[in-house]
């Protein structure tokens, strides 16, 4: 064990998970509905980012909270098919950049880096 897993097991929070599947509703309309399955936990090391840091990492996005989530690279599946994160109850949203539909994550080594955010402006 190196000092990162020592450190998500020691002071690492359990987060959730969700994978939506979209379906499409009425084509004539463009209206979409999403159908959550049940959360996958996943234990993760929560940060606070802030709104300065936050505006350079992810271009376009202004919310009220924004969080950075270290976890181990055996979740890059479940991130990369994710519709949205619960961390402490409070619903987060991955950023995705405009050419893309994934989640945008850093891997460092054994561990995946990703930002997350709210969709509520202050």
């Amino acid at each position: 064990m190196d000092e990162l897993d020592l450190l998500i097991n020691e002071i690492g929070i359990n987060i959730q998970i969700f994978i939506g599947t979209e379906t499409v509703d009425d084509p004539n309309y463009d209206s979409k509905s999403v159908s959550y399955l049940n959360p996958f936990p996943v234990k993760a090391i929560v940060s606070q980012v802030g709104f300065t840091s936050s505006q350079w990492r992810m271009p376009g996005i202004k919310a009220a909270k924004v969080m950075e989530v270290t976890m181990h690279k055996r979740h890059q599946g479940l991130v990369e098919k994710s519709r949205k994160i619960t961390i402490s109850g409070i619903t987060y949203y991955g950023w995705k950049p405009s050419e893309g539909n994934n989640i945008q994550y850093k891997i460092m080594g054994n561990y995946l880096q990703l930002l997350v955010h709210t969709n509520e402006i202050e």
